[in-house]
């Protein structure tokens, strides 16, 4: 009787709690059109009670109230695999919806500004709103240029107001796109020649190995077998899964993809949940030589910024340390239960899942038993799409 009573509690209080993130997932559509409609009217938007933004802050909020309410869909998605124990949860809005949504309304912003930007302002503006969309659509996948696909006639709208900006843009894209193509080139080979000795952490997890000596008490000799280093779903006693992972892993050189800085100001970058783990990198890797050579290389000083996608997005990349591919030694290994992770994701962590997507499991996995490992990885090299750079160690 009691656990029944218990049951009905936690179930209460969890639709409460469900409810409770849907409804300002539900908001952001709103707000996002209340921001358009400000910008067009007066070029701009009340952006908190103190704070009002012209189309360039405008559209950096929304990006911002995008990943918060893509945070508060995971974590909705977490409570209901926690109260159903489905895999596949359906809510709504879904991921793709609110994607749709927050596409549109960057776009808007950027069609408000068109409407609304003195002709003086469109330059700097225009090159402002290139910066911000790169962000936003390495936010999605780092390959992914959803934002910019639907941004793109409005951001020509906005170039059109300007008297020859379109044929500097063109000129500039002459200018730089030979430079681009090589550094590209030599950068995707030089990732390739790192990654030979790195091999990547999902497939580490999912080596099998005999356990160490000493995990297992006498008692527990039967878990003495061949087994995979990390599980993806709770097998056995928590601090035994620890011990196996981290005598195996903690030391060993791997390979993640997609490293993205959870702020501009943090000191830690995360690499996406993907095949049951995650991981932490902290911020510091040596680019500055390298950063200086892709600038010269298309053009970039205190004076002139990128006119282009692939340059902005170049630029503002080893602005914000996101890389494409890291290499480096595991120095610690956690562990976490998937629905206790994503329940109390914090919305600053909220890169951990692409915007678009809520958390995916790994097929037959039960979201009440499934694992969530954390690396704690430190970088020995890191690659950008136009450069890499290593770490030099005395």
């Amino acid at each position: 009787m009691l656990t029944k009573q218990r049951k009905a509690e936690y179930l209460t209080t969890a639709n409460s709690l469900l409810t409770e993130q849907l409804d300002a997932v539900n908001g952001f559509a709103a707000e996002t059109a209340r921001i358009a409609r400000e910008i067009t009217a007066s070029g701009n938007a009340q952006l908190t009670e103190q704070h009002s933004g012209n189309a360039v802050e405008s559209f950096a909020h929304v990006v911002a109230l995008w990943q918060k309410a893509s945070a508060n869909l995971a974590r909705a998605t977490a409570i209901q695999w926690a109260f159903t124990d489905r895999r596949r949860v359906e809510l709504k809005p879904t991921p793709s919806q609110l994607k749709k949504v927050a596409t549109s309304g960057l776009a808007a912003i950027i069609k408000a500004a068109a409407a609304s930007t003195p002709i003086d302002e469109v330059p700097a503006t225009y090159q402002n709103l290139l910066k911000q969309i790169t962000i936003a659509d390495r936010r999605i996948t780092l390959d992914s240029r959803d934002v910019i696909q639907t941004c793109q006639p409005a951001l020509d709208q906005l170039v059109a107001k300007a008297p020859g900006l379109s044929d500097q843009i063109k000129r500039y894209d002459r200018a730089t796109s030979e430079a681009l193509k090589w550094q590209r080139l030599f950068a995707s080979q030089q990732t390739r020649n790192l990654k030979d000795a790195f091999p990547t952490a999902s497939s580490q997890l999912q080596v099998k190995e005999k356990p160490a000596a000493g995990i297992y008490p006498n008692f527990a000799s039967r878990f003495n077998g061949e087994k995979v280093v990390a599980g993806a779903s709770i097998s056995e006693t928590a601090n035994w899964m620890v011990q196996r992972a981290s005598s195996y892993l903690v030391g060993k050189q791997v390979s993640e993809q997609t490293v993205l800085r959870l702020s501009p100001t943090s000191k830690t970058a995360i690499v996406l949940f993907d095949s049951q783990h995650f991981a932490n990198v902290p911020i510091g890797m040596p680019i500055d030589v390298e950063f200086a050579d892709l600038k010269k290389a298309i053009l970039v000083d205190d004076q002139y910024e990128p006119l282009t996608y692939e340059s902005a997005d170049a630029i503002s990349a080893a602005d914000m340390n996101d890389f494409l591919a890291i290499g480096g030694i595991v120095e610690q290994v956690h562990l976490e239960t998937v629905v206790t992770r994503f329940t109390s994701l914090p919305d600053l962590a909220s890169p951990l899942v692409p915007l678009g997507k809520v958390p995916e499991l790994n097929e037959g996995e039960s979201p009440r038993a499934s694992v969530c490992w954390r690396l704690d990885i430190q970088p020995a090299w890191a690659s950008q799409r136009l450069f890499t750079v290593r770490r030099t160690t005395q």
